[in-house]
């Protein structure tokens, strides 16, 4: 048991430290929180780390964008994954998925989340009270990640002997809420041989987070480049460096991303998105498909193609999701689906109609 700035883990009990005079005194309390229930069959990493809000950020009308220092310099994470989320004062655990990719980490120390307002204690706490300086404590979990290999692989654990193999229907996944993400109670198919990946990203409002991460870590470049790069930072015109996306471009042939959200003030990284899409490695093929349900794309038209990137004023349909898996190759593809729950469901029951194997279709529900 690791004492310190962190969390003694027994009989589903936390004790947490509380934060006084600059000390941590141990104060045992019980924790609520539907996300540790809902997760409880989830990996999960042992180590949890104190992490530094370095930077705090509005990055949609109702989302705030959240830059984390982890002082545990062991401290990693997939593509896909999620964190624990331990708040001073805040009985209730959050969970939410980091938007950034592991190569961010790597390159500059920090990880992201991107939190919606909603009155959940720890999304209210992001929203109303974060603030540059504020110290939280993370921990990683999640098996919806990228590439699909065992999650043990990055940390050394022993994954749970008591998740499934066998991957259950969709009423048989944990549903959480749209604070908390739960990774799927199977385990992600091994991974494919260098070469035979396309990848479909289809994603509902905020459930972009962990596609966003996943997104950027096969085109190989950090989500915090390709936002300056997006607004013209100087030297950036292209988010890859020194041809680093040759790694990953030549495990990944073809990625498409199919994202739907009310409004396009609403689409998180709009911006990186649409730049990504304009200047993505060439030996990849990446088109990006971006839905409207409620506003207007940005010129009101029913349907507008932009470079590498189509907008539509309209939820994701059957016809829609035909065509993308249609550009892509069925025998090698990997899907990976996060949103609300019936989103989940329905998009499932239509890959499944399109003859996609159910072990490679990979996901996570919300509401």
């Amino acid at each position: 048991v690791g004492l310190g700035l962190g969390r003694l883990y027994s009989a589903g009990r936390i004790a947490a430290y509380s934060f006084k005079s600059g000390c941590s005194e141990l104060v045992q309390c019980p924790v609520r929180s539907v996300h540790l229930k809902r997760t409880a069959q989830s990996f999960r990493q042992k180590m949890v780390s104190p992490a530094t809000v370095v930077d705090i950020a509005q990055e949609s009308p109702s989302v705030k964008r959240l830059v984390l220092q982890p002082a545990d310099k062991e401290f990693t994470f997939k593509s896909g994954q999620w964190v624990d989320v331990f708040i001073p004062g805040i009985d209730v655990v959050g969970g939410f998925s980091i938007c950034s990719c592991p190569r961010q980490l790597h390159t500059s120390g920090t990880f992201e989340l991107a939190v919606k307002a909603t009155p959940h204690p720890p999304a209210r706490w992001v929203s109303e009270e974060c603030k540059a300086g504020d110290v939280i404590e993370v921990r990683v979990g999640g098996d919806f990640f990228f590439p699909p290999v065992a999650a043990a692989a990055s940390s050394g654990e022993a994954l749970p002997s008591s998740s499934p193999s066998a991957r259950p229907p969709p009423e048989g996944r944990h549903e959480v809420s749209s604070q908390s993400v739960t990774a799927p109670s199977s385990r992600p198919a091994p991974v494919a041989t260098a070469g035979d990946y396309d990848v479909l990203l289809i994603g509902g409002g905020v459930g972009l987070n962990p596609l966003y991460s996943i997104l950027t870590e096969v085109l190989h470049c950090d989500s915090a480049t390709a936002a300056a790069a997006a607004g013209g930072a100087a030297g950036m015109s292209s988010p890859f460096g020194d041809g680093e996306g040759e790694q990953l471009a030549a495990a990944v042939q073809s990625v498409t991303l199919l994202h739907s959200a009310p409004y396009t003030g609403e689409i998180l990284f709009h911006d990186a998105l649409l730049h990504l899409a304009e200047s993505h490695h060439p030996s990849q093929n990446l088109s990006v498909h971006l839905c409207v349900t409620r506003g207007n794309p940005p010129d009101a038209a029913e349907s507008l193609k932009t470079g590498s990137t189509t907008y539509y004023k309209e939820r994701v349909n059957g016809e829609l999701l035909s065509q993308c898996v249609g550009q892509l190759r069925r025998d090698n593809l990997l899907c990976y689906i996060c949103g609300p729950p019936l989103m989940i469901e329905w998009t499932v029951d239509e890959l499944r109609k399109l003859n996609v194997p159910d072990e490679q279709i990979h996901y996570e529900k919300w509401w």
